[in-house]
């Protein structure tokens, strides 16, 4: 995927330590429980995360430990920040990968033991960007309007600003993107 090699570029150039791993196994034991405290319903969610792109600070043995690790919670534990993306190139509507996205993202803050997770998807071409979060026990997902970019017509610009974007949200999530007043 061309955009995911273009980030990969940015970060080799602007010295961020930035990992993409594609088909990230969301846990190695099967499933992860999901439950509400208030209704007392669980769902039991399993798979693989698309591509999760991942910052992390330049110590010792981060990376090897990062591209070597089985373990979901080890490579979250090293994560400074994050970014799930869910990829379809041959969707009819990216609104039909919103409830993969978002159990994808339940599932990782579960086992990360986070309270915010950022995530993403895409058809190649036009980009939806979620926050996801623990608000008095139950999860909220906010998301953004569509960003595109034309295959046919490339510009630099777009092209800039989904990476922009991109490299915004994987700072650390317990940074806020933005506050309304």
């Amino acid at each position: 995927m061309l955009f995911v090699k273009r980030i990969g570029m940015i970060a080799f150039n602007s010295r961020l330590e930035i990992a993409i791993l594609p088909d990230l196994p969301i846990t190695s034991s099967g499933s992860v429980k999901i439950a509400n405290k208030k209704t007392g319903y669980e769902i039991y969610l399993a798979g693989n995360i698309n591509y999760a792109l991942l910052q992390y600070d330049d110590i010792k043995d981060y990376k090897e430990r990062l591209l070597s690790s089985g373990d979901l919670a080890t490579v979250f534990r090293i994560a400074r920040g994050h970014l799930l993306l869910t990829v379809a190139p041959t969707c009819p509507s990216l609104a039909s990968l919103f409830p993969e996205a978002v159990n994808q993202a339940l599932a990782f803050a579960k086992i990360s033991k986070i309270s915010k997770a950022r995530l993403s998807v895409s058809d190649g071409e036009s980009w939806i960007f979620f926050s996801l979060e623990s608000v008095d026990d139950n999860w909220v997902y906010y998301d953004s309007t569509p960003r595109s970019i034309s295959r046919r017509l490339l510009r630099r610009d777009k092209l800039r600003e989904l990476v922009h974007l991109v490299s915004q949200w994987l700072l650390d999530p317990s940074h806020n993107l933005y506050s309304l007043k």
